[in-house]
């Protein structure tokens, strides 16, 4: 684990020198959230698959967790909006009336692919990704290319059993698909099918 700490750091340090820091956030893959300080403030980024922060201010300080529910057993006294009861009565979707707030009017949400700045009087939401510089062109070979580093990142650092589920929309399609090459041209997978298909990386 230490090793692959210090590798990772070690090619941080060689990204950062050609891409900004913005860049490397839109094009790395995973869930997590990345706090980066500077002079009077503060910036929490989201990747574009992150579930998102739920976050409270008291005073000057801010408190951050996953759970929405943390923040809402150290209340005294819930909150609820009108307007967001009304919502999920008439909506009957489980879906969230804003993806900036919680269910408590004092509780905001930091969503994935987003980054919040904190200074002293305010705190704002911007895009980060405006600011990614590299881009894939748009085509099947990167496409493709894209794919196999996202299989060989499992096999390298999950290093368990991967289960694709088959719905026979595209997005199973193309990872069934590509699961099944890999198989044929370097076996570093190993799959079956009945009603679902389990991938094992070696």
């Amino acid at each position: 684990m230490l090793d692959i700490k210090y590798q990772l750091k070690i090619l941080f340090k060689n990204l950062i020198k050609k891409f900004s820091f913005e860049t490397l956030i839109s094009n790395s893959i995973g869930k997590f959230f990345v706090i980066k300080k500077k002079s009077s403030t503060i910036e929490i980024i989201t990747s574009t698959s992150f579930s998102g922060l739920f976050f409270i201010k008291r005073g000057t300080n801010y408190f951050f967790t996953t759970s929405e529910n943390e923040i809402l057993k150290k209340k005294n006294k819930i909150m609820l909006s009108k307007d967001y009861l009304s919502f999920f009565i008439s909506s009957h979707r489980q879906i969230a009336y804003s993806p900036f707030i919680g269910m408590d009017s004092e509780i905001k949400r930091l969503p994935s692919g987003l980054r919040l700045t904190i200074n002293r009087s305010l705190h704002k939401f911007d895009f980060y990704t405006n600011k990614n510089e590299y881009f894939y062109k748009n085509n099947f070979k990167n496409y493709d290319k894209i794919l196999n580093l996202i299989f060989l990142s499992y096999k390298r650092n999950i290093k368990k059993k991967i289960t694709i589920l088959f719905s026979g929309g595209m997005d199973s399609c193309v990872l069934i698909s590509k699961a099944i090459y890999n198989i044929c041209s370097n076996s570093s997978f190993n799959c079956f099918s009945s009603n679902k298909y389990k991938c094992n990386p070696k």
